[in-house]
């Protein structure tokens, strides 16, 4: 059947979380960039935590503004670049606009996106 990979859930302030020299080989923040004040911060805390072997998978939307989103990304441009100025690399970028739709026409109509 394969090894079991151990698993461990914590309920902690991810700004505070990992202090030491602790590198992790996969970190995945799916939906959370948008919901946040300082998104720059929560990358740059992901770049502390992570080396260069390790796999990062992050997710946000773009042009979506909600009551809940309290940062509003307008472009994929806009997205990499904070990532880049977290110190982390984007290697392979994706966006997927709603089903039925291209992504010529998310950029006519400013609509809303998922970046990954």
């Amino acid at each position: 059947m394969g090894e079991k990979c151990r698993a461990e859930v914590l309920e902690i302030d991810f700004l505070n979380f990992g202090e030491g020299n602790v590198n992790y080989s996969c970190i995945v923040m799916g939906e959370v960039l948008e919901h946040v004040e300082s998104p720059g911060l929560f990358l740059s805390r992901i770049h502390r935590l992570s080396n260069p072997a390790t796999h990062i998978f992050i997710t946000t939307c773009m042009n979506a503004p909600a009551v809940d989103h309290i940062s509003l990304f307008r472009t994929g441009e806009d997205v990499e670049d904070i990532i880049r100025s977290s110190g982390l690399q984007v290697v392979e970028p994706c966006y997927v606009p709603y089903t039925g739709k291209t992504l010529a026409e998310f950029h006519d109509r400013k609509s809303p996106l998922l970046a990954l």
